[in-house]
């Protein structure tokens, strides 16, 4: 959801390759929702494997397509406050990025490496798990 959360900050709006298709950053979190739900038994189905395609996805019941959207929800709201949160880290990674175009891992570690204020914020998960967000 950081692209996404990106644009939204940067440009005041999200453009269609944030959510547009398959491969899309929002298709690769939604991905990881339904799989959350329903693979890797961290919902409300509890110890369930029962894996959804790309072109299943309408099957899902309207309680599963709720939690799977609370998901995405909470996510992009913690990308937009992380990201708020380290303004100028994000300026230097557009300005990076309008430079280059892509960057790879080892660019953004020195982004990050060098950038003095920026701090993970820590997050406790649906299922009470403390995680570090990047």
């Amino acid at each position: 959801m950081g692209g996404r959360a990106a644009e939204k900050i940067m440009c005041g709006e999200i453009s269609s390759g944030a959510g547009a298709g398959e491969q899309s950053d929002l298709d690769k979190a939604t991905a990881m929702a339904i799989a959350q739900e329903r693979q890797w038994g961290l919902g409300k189905s509890g110890l369930c494997y029962a894996p959804v395609d790309s072109h299943q996805r309408h099957l899902l019941t309207a309680s599963q397509q709720h939690t799977v959207n609370e998901r995405l929800k909470a996510a992009e709201v913690l990308a937009v406050q992380t990201l708020t949160e380290n303004l100028s880290l994000l300026g230097r990674v557009t300005e990076a990025l309008l430079e280059k175009r892509e960057l790879d891992e080892r660019h953004i570690a020195v982004l990050v490496a060098t950038h003095e204020q920026y701090q993970p914020t820590r997050e406790t998960d649906v299922q009470g798990t403390d995680t570090l967000v990047m």
